[in-house]
């Protein structure tokens, strides 16, 4: 989101993210508890956007 701010988002599918984690809900409810913090403040933060 600070990015976009900056300049244009745009797409490639040549980039390739691997992300090692998820999974969290199998971790306990501390990790939920984690992720649901997370959400709050990025709502907070930025709001409810669409991307189209």
């Amino acid at each position: 989101m600070k990015l976009a701010a900056l300049g244009e988002v745009i797409e490639s599918r040549k980039v390739k993210v691997i992300h090692h984690g998820g999974d969290a809900a199998r971790k306990g409810w501390r990790h939920i508890g984690w992720f649901m913090a997370g959400a709050i403040r990025f709502f907070r933060r930025w709001g409810w956007r669409w991307f189209g």
